[in-house]
């Protein structure tokens, strides 16, 4: 083990530590849409549906609206014009009734109301029923056929329409599947070449009977990835393996290489094997990836809390990427981050020929860090802030990180470390963050201001992913989730920390591919 922190250090007091260590030990961790009675006060309610406008004596008439109600308050619903053959349910807003032979005729201008008795009213468009003889009228059927539908059961409409009804597309209600493929709406015709129509749609009815066809979109397979678990030693015998393996991803097999490595730096006491995710997301983009073993068992905020060194966020860090002196911790040259980077290159390039390694390495053998985007976790991240103020990197992407901030001995107190104010060789136009907004390792309200000091902000206020789209237009450099994490598996870190990219705790779609995908690919891998 060639990581120690000296005497001095030790020896400091320790009043603060524990309260600062209940926040910052979790470094590593990496760290309804339902209406409810805390809604916003006095929002109207919204109304919305397509009642059908023709009936055949005989036949039942039903029609329900839909209502969103964001302030939670009880719902009265009301109707002009009620037809005398119909019962309203003021409670749900139900209208629904059996017309007969004696009720043959028009019945127009039905307005049907809603409000939660704090705002003004809301109403759908008058509409008209028209009734019309069961002798004379030819009423036709609208019926759904699974088209290949392996499980679940198509919707039922057993209502009849007259020509130039107005029908409204019934959803996927009975959960129908086909394996392999994925629901995408309705069409005329079996093979798509008819009209397409989602849940909800109206379509007006013809002079026959309808039936509209299951359309299935095929699911791409999901890529192949080879991954390589490569101990230290193994491309540096005088690397300490004590700090876990190196994972190495090459591009996926079929995807166009773009010449660019991604290396990803794990948060306090992390390894590697715990970030898959985010480097299959770059391999799946043509990027070469690898997730970096280096020392980092001790948050730097908790060695610095009782340091001397006015500079030593900065000292600390410098020490862990390239081997320098730090009066505070001690790095061997072998296990500092650059050496096991340009080492683990050669390696592959070696092991690997023919396989694009080398283009990351100059005809020096160093780094060629213009080709490399550099990420990291927590830690990492601070790593990661340090090399763009002295590396011309490609890109550099933060998640709850930087976390740098001046408590303890060092002044002035409760603002960011001196280094994240210090130009940067790597323009903050190619620097990019992300966070949870319900972190408790690294409070958002610090790493707002953090980001703010890098440079970042001025590209925009902090952008909200959840309820924001990215896209290459977007112009923030900053951006959160307020997601709840993933807890359903077992790793020991910090959840609200470790949200935006550690494996166990980022959010999954229902396929199992990461939800914050896209915002990897905008963040980190985008040209």
């Amino acid at each position: 083990m060639r990581f120690r922190i000296h005497r001095r250090a030790q020896r400091a007091a320790s009043i603060g530590i524990a309260a600062l260590l209940l926040v910052l030990a979790g470094c590593g961790g990496g760290g309804g849409n339902g209406n409810n009675n805390s809604g916003t006060p006095d929002a109207p309610p919204t109304i919305s549906g397509t009642p059908a406008t023709s009936v055949v004596a005989g036949d039942a008439y039903s029609f329900t609206p839909a209502v969103d109600n964001p302030s939670g308050g009880t719902l009265t619903y009301s109707i002009q014009n009620l037809p005398s053959w119909t019962t309203f349910n003021s409670a749900t807003g139900r209208l629904n009734g059996t017309p007969t032979s004696a009720d043959v005729g028009i019945f127009a201008n039905i307005v049907l109301s809603v409000t939660n008795g704090t705002s003004p009213d809301a109403s759908l468009p008058a509409f008209t029923i028209t009734v019309v003889p069961a002798a004379t009228a030819t009423a036709y059927t609208v019926s759904y056929n699974g088209n290949g539908g392996t499980g679940g059961s198509v919707p039922t409409d057993a209502n009849r329409y007259t020509t130039g009804a107005a029908v409204t597309v019934l959803g996927n209600t009975g959960s129908l599947v086909r394996t392999g493929f994925t629901f995408s709406g309705w069409n005329t015709a079996a093979n798509g070449s008819g009209a397409s129509y989602a849940a909800g749609a109206t379509l007006a009815m013809g002079s026959s009977n309808v039936t509209l066809y299951a359309q299935w979109s095929a699911n791409t397979p999901p890529p192949s990835y080879t991954i390589l678990t490569i101990l230290p030693s193994t491309a540096d015998p005088g690397a300490d393996d004590s700090f876990g393996s190196h994972i190495v991803i090459p591009p996926v097999s079929g995807t166009t290489a773009v010449n660019k490595l991604f290396v990803f730096l794990p948060g306090t006491q992390g390894v590697p094997n715990l970030y898959q995710l985010i480097l299959k997301s770059g391999a799946s983009r043509g990027f070469h990836t690898i997730g970096l073993a280096y020392p980092d068992p001790n948050p730097v905020g908790v060695i610095c809390l009782t340091s001397t060194d006015p500079n030593c966020f900065w000292d600390v860090r410098q020490a862990v990427i390239t081997g320098s002196f730090s009066q505070d911790i001690s790095i061997a040259p072998a296990d500092a981050i650059d050496t096991r980077l340009q080492k683990l290159l050669v390696y592959l390039n070696s092991t690997y020929p023919g396989a694009g390694w080398g283009q990351y390495l100059l005809a020096n053998g160093s780094v060629n860090w213009a080709q490399v985007v550099v990420g990291g976790h927590s830690q990492g991240g601070g790593h990661a802030g340090v090399m763009a103020k002295s590396y011309a990197l490609s890109r550099a992407c933060y998640f709850a990180s930087p976390p740098d901030w001046n408590n303890g001995t060092i002044l002035p107190h409760n603002q960011p470390a001196a280094w994240e104010g210090l130009p940067s060789v790597t323009p903050p136009s190619s620097q990019f963050g992300f966070a949870g907004l319900n972190d408790t390792s690294v409070p958002w309200t610090q790493l707002q201001v953090i980001w703010q000091t890098l440079g970042l902000s001025v590209y925009g206020a902090a952008v909200e992913i959840d309820t924001n789209s990215l896209s290459p237009g977007t112009a923030s450099h900053m951006f959160t989730t307020g997601l709840a994490p993933n807890t359903s598996g077992n790793d020991p870190g910090n959840p609200s920390h470790g949200i935006t990219v550690r494996d166990a705790f980022t959010p999954l779609n229902p396929d199992g591919s990461p939800v914050f995908d896209a915002a990897w690919g905008y963040l980190c891998f985008s040209p």
